[in-house]
């Protein structure tokens, strides 16, 4: 059962403080070369040896971290699209999503058109695209690596006026990119005419747009209902500010030492930075047992 903790016989009666550690992709477990160290991927699966579960909550569709569900062994539901999706990965099966308002969805790409500004719409399971996007470059380059190892592929659609209006219904995230403070301060004064909608940063670039009221400690909490454990128990790591919620709600926020200020404010450790393998340093000194 997904919703099961992992174990083994040996560890199943041992009593740990932490049940559950919720970890972020990019920045946080990814290194610059979008990949998972080796030292990672031995402290997530020492993790399991202690009956503590081990999932993913990240501002990329679910589809779009299939290679690394798989390398990391997450049978647990993970958390996409910064808490606008839950899924469980094992049987593909939706368990949550929260959609942008479709008026809401409307304006703002027809604004980000008319600004000039990349962007990307996200389903839960499809990405479209304007025309002239060179962010759906990095879809690509995705897709071009699941291809190579037999994994299935996200599907990418045009944006124009007939799917528009078909895909704005069913959208639960769009990400902007934002060259400057001017952009951004644009961007900030539409959304407050949207207040069905919200935005947080989650690179140093781009800006995620959800429905209002949607954050990764949200989903956090609807995971936790959904495999028995408690938020005191739950063990979070991040390194931006879409992590902050998660860091904040959770018994024990970890940032990165790579992490923006917010991150870092809503934490309450800091490990080392995504290129020194801090997941590994946090799992092995805060989380499993001495």
């Amino acid at each position: 059962m997904p919703n099961q903790l992992p174990g083994n016989d040996n560890m199943r009666n041992q009593v740990h403080p932490w049940q559950l550690v919720l970890c972020d992709l990019d920045g946080t477990m990814l290194n610059q070369f979008n990949e998972i160290s080796p030292e990672n991927l031995a402290a997530v699966a020492a993790l399991s040896e202690y009956r503590i579960g081990f999932s993913l909550a990240t501002g990329r569709m679910d589809a779009m971290t299939r290679l690394f569900v798989r390398q990391l062994r997450v049978t647990l539901p993970i958390i996409a699209c910064n808490g606008a999706v839950i899924r469980d990965c094992t049987t593909n099966e939706l368990l949550a999503q929260t959609c942008i308002p479709a008026d809401d969805v409307i304006a703002l790409t027809d604004w980000l058109k008319r600004k000039g500004l990349d962007f990307l719409v996200y389903t839960p399971d499809s990405v479209y695209y304007p025309p002239e996007s060179r962010r759906i470059d990095v879809m690509h380059q995705y897709n071009r690596q699941a291809r190579a190892v037999g994994q299935p592929l996200v599907p990418l659609h045009e944006l124009d006026a007939r799917t528009q209006s078909q895909v704005a219904p069913g959208a639960v995230k769009i990400l902007a990119m934002i060259p400057d403070f001017s952009a951004m301060t644009d961007l900030q004064a539409q959304l407050a005419i949207h207040p069905g909608s919200a935005a947080v940063m989650s690179m140093d670039n781009a800006i995620d747009i959800m429905a209002a009221g949607v954050t990764k400690g949200d989903a956090m909490l609807q995971l936790a209902r959904m495999i028995g454990v408690q938020p005191s128990q739950i063990v979070t790591l991040g390194d931006h500010d879409n992590d902050a919620s998660m860091l904040r709600m959770s018994g024990l926020g970890i940032a990165m030492g790579n992490a923006t200020p917010l991150a870092v404010a809503a934490s309450r450790i800091q490990t080392l930075s995504h290129e020194q393998s801090g997941v590994a340093d946090a799992i092995r000194r805060y989380i499993l047992p001495n």
